[in-house]
């Protein structure tokens, strides 16, 4: 969801020592520098450096307490640790389990820059990615959203697989260089070369969170429907057409053409909308989305947060299709 968007500098693992590439004929040497020590940068995920001070499981809630190493105002996070947080080991760049995490660890924990944040001490966030930092050479684990050229949205990294280069989802289903584009993934990495964006050959990669391959299909609730007409991308918001998709789910859709607004009807479920608005009506109430319904090609399409507050959870599953299923 993008309601609110809170910025903040985060710490970033880049380097001290540098070193030169063997550059090609006639290329001048690259500039690179090994990873060896935190400095401060802005990134696609806030990252949160330091030492697991405690660990909790209360209530099937498992929770860990990080506090950094430095002195400054927030220097705790408690990261809520969930079935769908990924953990990893920068020494062995595999998954590991929760089980693993112990009292003195290093670790980085990342979660959203656009999630809204409680205004509480220590901070209380779900973690996407826990990278436990136990490797001596100092391997980076960073968690990027890639665009077409394997540039990270916000401009920071750009990254060059090698053939050797290691690339899975996170079940181990090996993948292609093409399933990182437009994808959220983890990076393993040693060495960066210093330029904006920073470019790197990673160890490996593990993609969280494929790109639409099919923007005419989704699998609602198990069952696989080709829609009339294609989602499509609209900046950064995934924007889907609300008949095919609500009708699939049950929903009664009635289209006014007077006032262009569109009315879904589901037992005691009520949503209503009206193109070209930020304002929604959802079971009765009114919510403001960043992002307007449109219309395009004589279909009404809504933005993947208004599916969200329509109680439906939303990924895309391994060959690249948009799945949808009722929480």
């Amino acid at each position: 969801m993008k309601v609110l968007k809170k910025f903040v500098a985060v710490t970033l693992m880049a380097s001290i020592m540098a070193t030169p590439l063997v550059a090609k004929a006639g290329e001048a040497p690259v500039e690179v520098v090994e990873i060896k020590e935190p400095v401060d940068l802005v990134e696609d995920f806030i990252g949160f450096y330091g030492t697991i001070k405690d660990i909790q499981e209360l209530d099937g809630k498992f929770s860990i307490l990080v506090e950094s190493d430095k002195e400054e105002p927030n220097d705790q996070i408690i990261f809520y640790v969930s079935e769908e947080t990924l953990i990893v080991s920068n020494k062995t760049m595999d998954i590991v389990k929760k089980d693993y995490l112990k009292e003195g660890m290093k670790v980085i924990g990342y979660y959203p820059r656009n999630i809204i944040l409680p205004m509480i001490y220590p901070l209380r966030v779900p973690a996407d990615v826990i990278g436990v930092m136990e490797d001596e050479e100092y391997t980076s684990v960073d968690v990027y959203n890639f665009d077409e050229e394997l540039i990270s949205k916000d401009r920071i990294l750009q990254i060059f697989p090698k053939e050797e280069t290691i690339i899975v989802d996170r079940e181990g289903n090996v993948l292609e260089v093409e399933d990182i584009k437009n994808s959220k993934a983890v990076v393993f990495y040693k060495i960066v070369e210093t330029s904006l964006p920073a470019k790197t050959a990673p160890e490996k990669v593990i993609v969280l969170e494929q790109a639409l391959k099919e923007m005419n299909k989704v699998i609602i609730e198990g069952q696989e429907v080709t829609l009339n007409k294609p989602m499509y991308m609209k900046e950064d918001v995934l924007m889907l057409p609300i008949r095919a998709i609500a009708e699939a789910l049950g929903y009664g859709v009635e289209w006014n053409g007077r006032d262009f607004s569109v009315e879904l009807v589901k037992d005691e479920d009520y949503y209503s909308l009206q193109i070209g608005e930020n304002n929604y009506n959802i079971k009765g109430m009114d919510l403001y989305l960043d992002t307007s319904p449109e219309l395009k090609d004589a279909t009404s399409y809504v933005p993947e947060d208004f599916l969200e507050f329509m109680g439906l959870d939303l990924n895309v599953v391994y060959d690249g299709i948009l799945n949808i299923k009722i929480k």
